[in-house]
């Protein structure tokens, strides 16, 4: 009845992970403006030029997605999204080195982190490489211990699929080889040299490249990613602990289980769990080499990842469930209100310090009550204290990643305070788009026809413009406009366009504001627990002119 129950349970319970991380990233895909990163990616797959562009299999989906339903927001990111949602089930592969438990475990911590959430719902080539990276070496592993060799052919096309992704797979893959060489494991790369595999290799690299050469320019992307790859190379000591905040910041649940995980690894671990370790110090290694790359925090997150469900799946290995369950509800509400307590603590800091450190003084109450509970449970019975504490944190930490995970993909997709974003489009780009759309419908009965004059080459301006017929994009205005509407930068102050033209100011793109690099604790916890912190500020602004006798058309 047991292993019936199991049979039952362990697909629902998957099907569950999946729909949770489904669910987070392909909701409302088009609530934030694409950044100017993602903007680069969009135009070479509307343009069908390679552009600016890092991920040939990327830019050729997209455009194929364009051609059939028309460009969008949501569309151009459709399948990153896709890519995010599969990712969790790439776990399931190493069911057998870290446990049913510990797998399942793996993918609910890869279905909320809230990293590989942005990145789902990002218009970029970085999570491809992280599915296809995790599918390879999955798929190199169940061939190894199965011995069925269409694992190799499934591995040829995740290696053949992750090159055409874009260079972050590069980064992935040296630091899996590495690994695996160190703890003898280099053997499962073996079956990578027959001919089938890489023959399935080649032949998915050029087809996804190309979209089954519907994007031939897709090829030169796939060709630059080596040189991209390297290029992405530095050592800049103001950016070099980047990839450490950025885990510390989001990654709280994977880090802190992780961590505990790696430790465990060297102690206790097969050698696919001791290789994962390995992993996570190579790749901390090669992130700091490469600090301001989209995957440098992912070299760590996702083999730490993986190290927290082996390392769970141990801990809690013959949970006794009513204690266990009594004893962490009990937990859990003291956690949270050290939690509420730091919240307290971060709005008073700077009003009102004898409120703050009131708050700050509930909240070491709180833990001195944790540290005692635990302490007492121990002495009963080290396994149900110890089990108790972990299902505790999983349940505090697992919460709090998804909240980060909502913020970072949704609520703060575009704000340049998040780490994640450097710089972000502003929603001007869009109030620009619905003003001359209903300029237009005044003037010439159409949404997109009307006369349009772009003193810009801005990529972000050519995205959202997309869509109007009459366009003329200029360097300089001359003396002879007469478009209906004009946009400008906004150092061109009434433009050669005399009183006959009202104008309107727009930010186009924003930035994090100037002297926040070093905040104090109270701000980095306003901004942590409240998301309290100083407003973006416009990096670059607009102004859209519209002629008086169209302006004034009802």
């Amino acid at each position: 009845m047991t292993n019936y129950k199991l049979q039952i349970t362990y697909p629902i319970l998957w099907a569950g992970v999946w729909l949770v991380g489904a669910l987070i990233r392909l909701y409302n895909l088009g609530a934030a403006p694409l950044s100017p990163v993602e903007v680069n990616e969009a135009l070479a797959a509307l343009t069908g030029t390679a552009g600016a562009a890092s991920s040939g299999l990327l830019v050729g989906a997209n455009r194929l997605l364009f051609w059939l339903l028309g460009a969008s927001d949501a569309l151009a990111r459709l399948l990153p999204a896709l890519a995010g949602s599969l990712l969790p089930l790439t776990a399931w592969l190493f069911s057998r080195h870290l446990g049913r438990r510990g797998a399942l475990a793996a993918a609910g911590l890869f279905a909320i982190s809230p990293s590989l959430v942005f990145f789902s719902r990002t218009a970029s080539g970085t999570i491809l490489s992280a599915t296809a990276a995790l599918a390879l070496l999955g798929a190199l592993l169940r061939a190894q211990e199965s011995g069925d060799r269409r694992w190799l052919l499934a591995a040829g096309g995740a290696l053949g699929m992750g090159f055409a992704s874009g260079d972050g797979f590069f980064s992935l893959t040296l630091v899996m080889a590495l690994a695996t060489l160190i703890t003898r494991s280099a053997g499962i790369w073996r079956g990578l040299g027959g001919r089938r595999p890489l023959a399935l290799a080649l032949a998915v690299m050029l087809l996804g490249s190309t979209t089954f050469f519907f994007f031939p320019a897709g090829l030169g992307v796939t060709a630059d990613g080596l040189a991209q790859w390297l290029a992405g190379f530095e050592l800049r000591w103001a950016v070099v602990f980047r990839p450490f905040s950025i885990l510390l910041i989001y990654e709280m649940l994977a880090l802190l289980f992780g961590l505990l995980g790696l430790v465990w690894a060297f102690w206790r671990g097969n050698n696919t769990v001791k290789t994962l370790a390995c992993w996570t110090l190579l790749g901390l290694g090669l992130g700091l080499l490469r600090p301001s790359q989209p995957d440098a925090p992912l070299l760590t997150l996702i083999p730490l990842a993986l190290l927290a469900g082996a390392f769970l799946s141990s801990v809690l290995t013959n949970m006794q469930k009513p204690p266990v369950g009594a004893t962490a509800a009990a937990l859990t509400v003291l956690g949270a209100h050290i939690f509420i307590s730091l919240g307290q603590y971060a709005r008073h800091a700077a009003s009102n310090p004898e409120r703050a450190g009131a708050s700050l003084l509930v909240g070491g109450i709180s833990t001195i009550l944790v540290a005692g509970v635990v302490a007492l449970i121990w002495t009963y019975s080290q396994r149900l204290a110890r089990q108790s504490l972990m299902v505790a944190l999983v349940v505090i930490f697992s919460i709090y990643s998804w909240g980060k995970a909502w913020e970072l993909g949704h609520t703060h997709q575009a704000d340049p305070r998040e780490l994640w974003v450097e710089e972000a489009t502003a929603p001007g780009a869009r109030i620009l788009v619905e003003t001359l759309k209903i300029t237009s419908e005044r003037s010439t009965r159409s949404p997109y026809t009307l006369p349009l004059t772009v003193q810009s080459d801005d990529p972000i301006l050519r995205w959202y413009l997309r869509d109007f017929a009459d366009v003329t994009w200029v360097d300089a205005l001359q003396p002879a406009v007469i478009s209906e509407a004009v946009v400008t930068p906004v150092e061109e102050q009434n433009p050669l366009l005399g009183d006959s033209y009202l104008g309107m100011d727009l930010a186009l793109r924003v930035e994090e504001p100037a002297g926040t690099d070093v905040p104090s604790l109270g701000q980095v916890l306003r901004w942590l627990l409240l998301r309290d912190a100083p407003v973006p500020v416009a990096s670059e602004r607009i102004v859209v002119w519209i002629r008086q006798d169209v302006a004034l058309v009802q």
